[in-house]
């Protein structure tokens, strides 16, 4: 919804498998007055051909959180073909393990990479900026904000590199 919001005249697809998190998502889209449609659009699977539908000619944005699909959706076609393209990716490299380095390197021919990793829950207090929170103790501060993943999480963004470069 943040997307849709900011973004006012672009058209934003949003897939989940789950059909909980779909219900959610069309009830933020309604509270945030996004009417689901022309210019949101919900969908339950996002596969390599759907990404290799849209226009190469055109510039999009690409957010993914797939919990180790990222694997199979992002093939070297696919990377090709949205080399246009900007894309962020949170890498489930507990899924698959060298997942990360390997869209990496897909990444890299065609896109300026840049790897971007998660902070540890142990420390995330330390970038806490809202008062209340900053008005608890240490332990409460950590509890609070622990995403208690299995490993520390990466994301790859990836700017598509200008013509002749």
């Amino acid at each position: 919804m943040g997307l849709a919001k900011m973004f006012p005249n672009s058209k934003i697809v949003a897939y989940d498998i789950d059909p909980l998190a779909r219900q959610r998502t069309q009830e933020m889209a309604s509270a945030n007055q996004i009417r689901v449609g022309d210019r949101f659009e919900l969908k339950e699977y996002c596969t390599a051909n759907d990404l290799l539908g849209l226009d190469p000619t055109s510039r999009h944005l690409i957010f993914s959180d797939c919990e180790g699909f990222e694997g199979e959706l992002f093939s070297v076609e696919v990377i090709s073909h949205l080399s246009k393209s900007d894309f962020i990716i949170e890498v489930h490299d507990f899924e698959i393990p060298g997942l990360c380095d390997r869209l990496y390197a897909g990444f890299s021919a065609t896109h300026l990479v840049e790897l971007i990793k998660s902070i540890d829950d142990l420390y995330r207090y330390r970038y806490i900026e809202d008062p209340e929170l900053l008005s608890l103790n240490l332990t409460d501060q950590i509890q609070l904000l622990a995403e208690k993943r299995p490993a520390q999480m990466e994301w790859l963004y990836c700017t598509s590199l200008p013509l002749g470069i």
